[in-house]
C-alpha cells in the first residue's frame, strides 16, 4: 500500500505531462489539463494521509497520534473543495467544435490518458478498498498480486501499441509510413527471446515485441535527431520489457540448507559452507555463509542475516543479493532446524539491472526536458536584452 500510494499520483501525472503537450495546438485538452491537475494533487495528498496518518503500516508514519491524521485529512478536504469550486467556475469554458481524429497524435494521447487514468483507478480501489471494507464491516482482506494481474497485463501492450503508433501519425492524421527494416529487427528479436526462454502467453509476447520495436525507433530517432520526449519513451520501453521477462523467468524455492549439502536451483548450486553468530549495537544476528556456483564456475558469495532486535523482541531478515549483469540472486534465511540446518529462501530475478536502467533514462528524459526548457527561456531573454541594446547602437 505505501509504493501504491505513491504510485497513483505517478500516473495521473503522467498522463498531465501528455495533456499539457497536447494543449499547445489541441484546444480540446485545456480542461483536460485543468482536471488532472486538480487529481494529480488530490491523490497525492491522499497518498500522504494513507502513509503518515497511520492507517497504513508504515516506517513513514507518525507516532500514534490520530489528531496528525485528522489534520491531513482536513487540508485535503479543504483544497480539494476549494480546487473543485474554482475549476466549476473558471476552467468550464465552451467546448470546441473540432473533433479528434483517434489516428492521430492528439487522439491517441487521449486514449494513452485513459489508460493511464484506468490503471491509477484500478492501484486507487486496490489500495483504498481493504481500508474502507475494514473501517464499516470489521473485515480483513488483503488485496495482492492476483488483482492487479487480472487488469495490467491486457492493457499495456495497447499502451505500447498507441507509443509505437505515435511515431508514425502527425496531430492531425496519419503521417509517415512505418520503418519496416526496424519492425523486422524486433520482431526477430521477440522470436528469437520468445523461443529461447518458452515464453508463450499472448499478453507477454506482445509486450516484448512492442517494446522492443520501441526501442529501436526511439534510438534511431535519438541517433538522427535528439528529443527528451523519445528519451522518456525509450526508458518507458525499457521497463516494461524488462517487468515482463522477470515475471516470466523469476524462479522461488524455500528449503532447508544443510552445511556440506549443496542446493540446486535454476542452474545455480548454493553450498552452505557455516552458519555464524554476531552482535550489533542493539540486536545479534544469525548470519548463513553461502557459496554460489553456476556449473562448475564459482559466481560469488552471500550472507544472509536473521536479526533479532532485543529491546523490542523483533525479528528481520536482512537478505542478501547477488548482483549480475542479467540477473540477481536474492537470498533470505528463516528458522533454525539444528546446528548446521536452516531455512533458506531462493529468488531469482532475471532483468533487474534493465529495470533501474529504464528507470534512470526515464529520469534523465524528465531532466533533459526542464534542462532545455531554462536554456531557451534564458537564451529568449538574453537576446531581448542584447539584442535591443545593440540594435540602439
Amino acid at each position: 500500500p505505501v509504493e501504491n500510494s505513491s504510485l497513483m499520483p505517478w500516473l495521473s501525472g503522467t498522463a498531465l505531462l501528455h495533456a499539457i503537450i497536447s494543449a499547445k495546438r489541441i484546444p480540446h485538452f485545456k480542461s483536460l489539463v485543468y482536471i488532472l491537475s486538480l487529481l494529480t494533487f488530490i491523490l497525492s495528498v491522499v497518498g500522504t494521509f494513507l502513509v503518515r496518518s497511520g492507517i497504513v503500516t508504515s516506517v513513514h508514519s507518525f507516532a500514534t497520534d490520530p489528531k496528525r491524521g485528522i489534520f491531513i485529512l482536513a487540508i485535503l478536504a479543504s483544497l480539494s473543495t476549494i480546487a473543485l469550486a474554482s475549476f466549476t467556475r473558471f476552467a468550464l469554458t465552451e467546448t470546441p467544435k473540432e473533433k479528434i481524429n483517434l489516428i492521430s497524435k492528439s487522439g491517441l494521447i487521449a486514449l494513452n490518458n485513459f489508460i493511464l487514468l484506468f490503471f491509477a483507478a484500478v492501484v486507487t480501489v486496490g489500495t483504498v478498498y481493504p481500508l474502507f471494507l475494514e473501517l464499516f464491516s470489521s473485515d480483513k482482506i488483503s488485496v495482492g498480486a492476483p488483482y492487479f494481474n487480472s487488469y495490467l497485463p491486457y492493457l499495456t501492450p495497447l499502451m505500447l501499441a498507441i507509443c509505437v503508433t505515435s511515431y508514425f501519425v502527425t496531430w492531425k492524421a496519419l503521417g509517415k509510413s512505418f520503418e519496416y527494416k526496424s519492425l523486422a529487427s524486433s520482431i526477430i528479436s521477440a522470436l528469437g527471446i520468445i523461443i529461447y526462454f518458452q515464453i508463450y502467453s499472448l499478453s507477454f509476447v506482445l509486450i516484448i515485441w512492442l517494446s522492443l520495436y520501441l526501442i529501436v525507433i526511439n534510438i534511431k530517432d535519438i541517433y538522427k535527431k535528439f528529443a527528451p520526449h523519445k528519451l522518456g519513451h525509450l526508458g518507458f520501453a525499457l521497463v516494461c520489457l524488462s517487468i515482463t521477462l522477470n515475471v516470466a523467468l523469476e524462479k522461488e524455492i524455500e528449503s532447508i540448507a544443510k552445511v556440506g549439502t549443496p542446493i540446486e536451483f535454476a542452474g545455480f548450486s548454493l553450498n552452505l559452507k557455516e552458519i555464524s553468530y554476531d552482535k550489533g549495537p542493539n540486536y545479534v544476528s544469525r548470519i548463513a555463509h553461502f557459496d554460489i556456483y553456476q556449473g562448475s564456475k564459482h559466481i560469488g558469495r552471500a550472507y544472509p542475516e536473521l536479526r533479532l532486535f532485543l529491546v523490542e523482541q523483533q525479528q528481520i531478515a536482512e537478505p542478501a543479493i547477488l548482483h549480475k549483469l542479467f540477473y540477481d540472486v536474492y537470498l533470505a534465511i528463516g528458522e533454525l532446524k539444528s546446528d548446521n540446518e536452516i531455512v533458506v529462501r531462493i529468488n531469482y530475478k532475471p532483468m533487474m539491472n534493465f529495470l533501474w536502467l529504464g528507470g534512470l533514462i526515464i529520469f534523465l528524459g524528465g531532466v533533459s526536458v526542464i534542462s532545455i526548457t531554462i536554456f531557451r527561456r534564458i537564451h529568449v531573454r538574453f537576446f531581448r536584452i542584447f539584442g535591443s541594446s545593440n540594435a540602439l547602437h
